[in-house]
């Protein structure tokens, strides 16, 4: 089960009450590994085998302006274990893309490419011509991948990672 909240501040605290409560039925009938949980007066089939049973509940509580920001209730903060998350390395992103499309050479041509991706948006004009997301960056990869195959051994990967680009 994955249930994902964002701005919890808009949501009224009635609703977020029905979800503890459900949350909390849900990880009672887990923990007795009974076949099937009682929710909001349906019943809900769990999982066959209880190790393949996995929750997972995300509350994004802050939102995009400070007014709408609310820590989570008391009643759902005692049934939920806070994580962080560490923002992900560009580079490792870069490398596994272009491993994905058959360019063994991925190690060197990542550094290049991400220093590439990196630096690009502060050297030129923020437009909506100018994307640098990591759709542009798997695009590229693709491309770069295809170009690849049909040239196999014609011309090395860098070359194909550059016209890509």
């Amino acid at each position: 089960a994955w249930l994902h909240m964002r701005g919890l501040g808009s949501v009224k605290p009635e609703v977020l009450t029905q979800v503890a409560c459900s949350m909390r039925a849900l990880f009672e009938a887990l923990r007795a590994k009974v076949a099937f949980v009682k929710i909001d007066g349906f019943d809900l089939k769990l999982a066959e085998s209880p190790a393949r049973c996995c929750t997972f509940f995300t509350f994004d509580s802050c939102a995009s302006d400070s007014a709408h920001s609310m820590p989570l209730p008391p009643n759902l903060r005692a049934l939920v274990r806070p994580f962080a998350l560490p923002a992900p390395s560009l580079e490792r992103i870069v490398e596994a893309l272009l491993l994905m499309e058959g360019l063994v050479n991925a190690a060197a041509l990542t550094r290049q490419l991400a220093l590439l991706y990196t630096l690009a948006p502060g050297s030129v004009p923020d437009t909506p011509l100018h994307d640098w997301s990591l759709r542009v960056i798997k695009s590229v990869a693709v491309a770069a991948g295809l170009r690849r195959q049909a040239n196999l051994g014609l011309e090395s990967e860098a070359c194909s990672l550059a016209h890509a680009v």
